[in-house]
């Protein structure tokens, strides 16, 4: 027993300080890897959608999980777009639409990666449209709510009625102008990548697009000539 007035030795002092050395250094390297996993996460979030897709096609799962959580919410609303607002239909396309990604990464040469997503999401759509019935689709096609705005004399209820009455009206779009109308402007994409999503020429992209807003003109504009007669014969 080594007394309260006794010196200890540099080996001895060592050995008392061992244990808490080696906890220090443990801890530390502890916190540096979670730092790395940290950076690594936040370099991940930060980076182009061409680079962590890049990631995956070199073996990076992780970057693909980033790359789902970033474009999830788009490529579904597309989805919905495309499939008349039909919930179910896609779901189902949205989730196809993911798999194909995640299986056919090896094919993207480089192009537009964004709109290479959207002819994806545009195919699977697609798939899942040509296995409904054509009963079906016909009825569809010719459904529409019935909206009238004039019953709603509060703004934001009045903007939620014209917004259904658009939405109504673009589902009422056969479907090959639907596309070209939502690709325009709802994802906002050149007439030259709108060819490419749907493998026609741009001429053909132009007129489909053109087509689509004089039909929509042509489904809305009953509505508002019913309002403007409503609000004439108030005035009276």
């Amino acid at each position: 027993m080594v007394g309260s007035d006794s010196v200890l030795s540099y080996s001895e002092r060592e050995q008392l300080l061992l244990p808490s050395t080696r906890a220090s250094k443990s801890l530390r390297s502890t916190s540096c890897e979670d730092n790395k996993k940290i950076e690594s996460l936040e370099a991940r979030m930060e980076d182009s959608d061409e680079v962590l897709f890049q990631r995956f096609r070199l073996g990076e799962e992780h970057a693909f999980v980033t790359l789902y959580s970033r474009r999830q919410a788009e490529l579904f609303t597309f989805c919905l777009r495309i499939c008349g607002g039909d919930n179910d239909l896609a779901s189902d396309a949205f989730q196809e639409t993911f798999i194909r990604i995640y299986e056919r990464a090896d094919q993207y040469r480089g192009e537009n990666l964004r709109a290479w997503f959207l002819r994806i999401a545009r195919n699977a759509c697609l798939d899942i449209f040509r296995k409904k019935t054509p009963a079906r689709l016909e009825d569809e096609h010719y459904e529409i709510e019935s909206n009238d705005r004039s019953t709603q004399p509060e703004f934001p209820l009045e903007q939620e009625v014209l917004r259904g009455l658009i939405e109504n009206a673009i589902e009422r779009l056969p479907i090959s102008l639907r596309e070209a109308f939502v690709l325009r402007e709802f994802e906002g994409l050149s007439h030259i990548d709108i060819a490419e999503t749907m493998d026609i020429s741009v001429a053909a992209a132009r007129q489909k697009i053109w087509r689509a807003r004089m039909m929509l003109r042509e489904y809305l504009l009953p509505n508002f000539i019913e309002e403007r007669g409503d609000a004439s014969s108030d005035t009276r």
